[in-house]
């Protein structure tokens, strides 16, 4: 219990020190792209003329404002219909690279002064009846522009009813874009941070998928966290300072298309019981995949552009999400997932519901409900930054959990081939070895070795101290073989030592340093004789160099130097 308890203080603590690095980074980059206006700047409301094929009000409409303008020209035209709207350049005192900033969504442009165009926008696609995304658009004025007259034509690419044209700024560059970046800071912010996230572990969960399969939900987290970063940096029509504008518009509703799919695929992977039945929930998910499928096909096609397709993806996105919660929260109250799955799906709910009140309030703003969207989009950036809190809390416990692992593998691996008495190799350890020496080509020596008088101590002096005479030969036996390929004891009283890269000089050395240390010992404690008989052999004295054979052969020559300390020292036989 007091384990679960300190896991707990250490998960809100790693989730309170990335809500606090995440601050501490937004703060350094608000400050960076601060709105510092160094120049003025002013709203261009007021005094337009319109006129062109959607308006109402003739050729020069009865509008002044550009707002009532664009709300109710625009709904009444249909796709290859354009407007014109027109009025005097105010004098800006002066400023650098004059810019007039407004944007469009789903439309080409043209920007003109006193008839001369200056910029162009979705054109060419407008030409062929191609896709014209959703942008802001910074056109560089010319240097005498005060009181010459601006028009930007407007041309509708989509027969779908929204604001096409909003409210034009006038001002310095740097202050344009420096005003953009600060509107969506937090969006654009988490969307780098979600992007830089997602794809860093992205790849260490690709990197260890093969060698651990429980990473294969955080894989889909990794990638869904990415997903969530592209549409936060390219949903509010500024992705078009970092890539082309059509791209990112493509990128963001390929990307929002893309998360029932993958949310599937992560409540799948964790295995959670269904409420549905099985066919019913495999239904929904193939809808949801084929409908992204269809989507890019038909958009690639241009058939029907991906924007075209927003409103049927609600429909499933809605009853998806109501089929995955429903799955979420029941393998939460029944406790059949692991902690990390849970912070996984708990995160995953919250960022669905800050979704499905996102969508809402999109809805809303569409159809003439004073709703602004970029503060609705706001909704998502939160809930991704929830969602990326949990997958960091779970690589956290993860990395936590897999040192555990390691440590109960080495103590699984020490029992397994270990021998609890001397701490030296085991048999099985060594027959490991010698299947490695049989697939090498390198010449080896192995050293039989047979401890004198186990028997005798166990039946004079007990079996502890045969136990303690074991010990002390192998702490010798380590103590000048501990440096070569193996030593490890075989059973009883017998022990091995597997050598490489020595002559049989080089081990004439060892074995007179291994006598002394014995020699020294049973002067140190003369309870116990400490004596061995050893044998050894090379590979190339055996044909095939097979080990076993090897063995063999120090073994037999191990024998032949026991009978003869047996007569001198006068050890007894065993029997």
């Amino acid at each position: 219990m007091r384990e679960t308890f300190e896991k707990q203080k250490r998960r809100i603590a790693v989730v309170a020190m990335c809500a606090a690095v995440f601050l501490v980074l937004l703060l350094i980059i608000s400050q960076a792209v601060r709105q510092t206006v160094h120049y003025p700047y002013t709203e261009l409301s007021e005094g337009w003329r319109l006129r062109g094929s959607v308006s109402d009000a003739g050729e020069n409409g009865g509008y002044r404002s550009l707002d009532n303008i664009a709300s109710i020209a625009f709904p009444r035209g249909s796709k290859g219909d354009y407007y014109q709207v027109s009025t005097a350049l105010p004098d800006m005192g002066g400023i650098p690279f004059p810019t007039l900033m407004f944007e469009t969504r789903y439309a080409a442009c043209e920007v003109s002064v006193d008839g001369v165009v200056i910029y162009r926008s979705g054109m060419e696609e407008l030409t062929r009846g191609g896709f014209v995304g959703s942008t802001y658009h910074l056109v560089t004025l010319p240097e005498e522009y005060e009181d010459q007259f601006v028009t930007i034509t407007v041309y509708r690419t989509e027969d779908q009813a929204g604001r096409s044209l909003n409210t034009p700024i006038i001002g310095a560059h740097e202050d344009m874009e420096a005003m953009l970046l600060h509107r969506y800071l937090f969006s654009v912010g988490s969307g780098f941070f979600l992007v830089i996230f997602g794809l860093s572990f992205l790849f260490l969960s690709l990197l260890y998928l093969g060698s651990v399969p429980e990473l294969r939900p955080q894989l889909l987290s990794s990638l869904l966290c990415t997903v969530l970063g592209v549409i936060l940096i390219s949903i509010n029509q500024v992705g078009f300072l970092f890539i082309q504008a059509n791209t990112s518009t493509i990128m963001c509703y390929f990307c929002i298309y893309l998360m029932i799919p993958l949310a599937y695929a992560m409540v799948g992977a964790m295995h959670v019981e269904h409420i549905l039945p099985q066919r019913i929930y495999r239904f929904v998910m193939a809808v949801s995949i084929l409908f992204v499928a269809a989507a890019c096909i038909l958009h690639f096609l241009n058939l029907i552009h991906l924007n075209r397709m927003l409103y049927p993806y609600y429909l499933i996105a809605v009853i998806s999400m109501v089929i995955i919660f429903r799955d979420i929260v029941r393998g939460v109250i029944d406790k059949t997932l692991t902690i990390t799955g849970q912070n996984t799906l708990v995160g995953l709910c919250i960022l669905m519901v800050l979704m499905a009140a996102d969508i809402i309030l999109v809805i809303l703003s569409r159809v003439g409900v004073p709703v602004e969207e970029e503060s609705a989009h706001i909704m998502i950036a939160v809930g991704a930054m929830i969602f990326a809190g949990c997958q960091i809390v779970n690589y956290f416990s993860f990395v936590s959990e897999s040192g555990a692992r390691q440590k109960d593998y080495a103590f699984l691996q020490d029992i397994a081939y270990q021998d609890s008495l001397t701490g030296l190799a085991n048999r099985a350890r060594a027959d490991m070895v010698f299947e490695e020496l049989n697939k090498s080509h390198e010449d080896f020596c192995l050293v039989s070795v047979d401890v004198n008088g186990l028997k005798d101590t166990n039946d004079r002096s007990g079996h502890l101290a045969g136990d303690r005479l074991l010990r002390d030969y192998a702490k010798a036996l380590k103590d000048n073989f501990g440096d070569e390929e193996l030593c490890a004891r075989m059973g009883g009283d017998e022990f091995l030592v597997v050598m490489k890269k020595t002559t049989p000089d080089g081990f004439g050395v060892r074995l007179r340093r291994l006598y002394n240390d014995l020699d020294r010992m049973n002067e140190e404690d003369k309870t116990l004789f400490r004596s061995a008989a050893i044998g050894y052999a090379f590979r190339h004295e055996c044909h095939g160099g097979d080990a076993h054979a090897v063995y063999l052969l120090a073994d037999e020559r191990m024998f032949e130097n026991k009978r003869e300390q047996h007569i001198r020292y006068r050890i007894k036989d065993r029997g």
